[in-house]
This record gives structure tokens, C-alpha cells and sequence, in this order.
């Protein structure tokens, strides 16, 4: 990279520690949502694994013996989008949709409220 000037190159610094820290956030914030799951699997009498890649195509796996079942979830935090009206301001949750490889493995959208721990699992058709 080249920069023209010493206040350049201190606003690039500045700008990529932001990124690393809001990462970090966001890594967090989902590590914790799939502890939350993990949690309410193990309690309903699964095994579960998790991934370690954030490439994955799924977070978390749950097997369980008797009836045999196995499940993939990707998890995902319940973010909300806010829009601003003339009056008044809205949130809405923003929608999470499969990839082409998640709907060929049949893996399950899990969202989860940080606030609350509530867990939803999405049915798909």
C-alpha cells in the first residue's frame, strides 16, 4: 500500500482496528448463540458437535442414539434492522436465508435471541 500521508495512513490504522474489534464482536456474539443451542440440544438428550472453520456449512451437529436422528443447524443471532419513519422509528429482525450447499445438506436455520435465549428453530418446506 502506498500512502500520501502520515493522517492516511493513521485513518487506515484506525479504520482496520475497527473492523478487527467489530469482528470480534460478532465472533463472540455467535459463539455465544451456539453455546446457547448446544445447551438446549444436550438437555433434550443429543450429542452435539460444533465446528471449528467459520466456513462450515453448519455450526452445530446433533445426533441422537434412540430414535436415530441427525440434525445440522447454522446458528444465527437475532439482529434487527431499524427504520427510521417520519414519526416514529421501527426495528425488525432481518432475515436469514440457506445457501445452495446448506439446503442440499438439509441444514437448519436456529436463531437466537442474545437478551432473552430464546431459541427458533425455522421451519423450512
Amino acid at each position: 500500500l502506498c500512502f500520501n500521508t502520515p493522517s492516511e495512513r493513521r485513518r487506515i490504522i484506525q479504520d482496520n482496528n475497527k473492523v478487527v474489534r467489530n469482528s470480534n464482536i460478532s465472533q463472540r456474539r455467535g459463539l455465544q448463540a451456539e453455546l446457547i443451542v448446544s445447551q438446549h440440544l444436550i438437555s433434550e438428550g443429543y450429542w452435539v458437535f460444533t465446528s471449528f472453520g467459520h466456513t462450515a456449512p453448519c455450526d452445530v451437529i446433533a445426533v441422537k442414539a434412540i430414535p436415530f436422528e441427525i440434525f445440522l443447524y447454522d446458528v444465527k443471532v437475532v439482529t434487527m434492522r431499524k427504520t427510521v419513519l417520519k414519526d416514529r422509528t421501527e426495528l425488525s429482525p432481518i432475515a436469514r436465508i440457506r445457501t445452495a450447499t446448506q439446503k442440499c445438506l438439509n441444514v437448519r436455520l436456529v436463531t437466537v435471541d442474545l437478551d432473552t435465549e430464546e431459541i427458533i428453530f425455522v421451519k423450512h418446506s
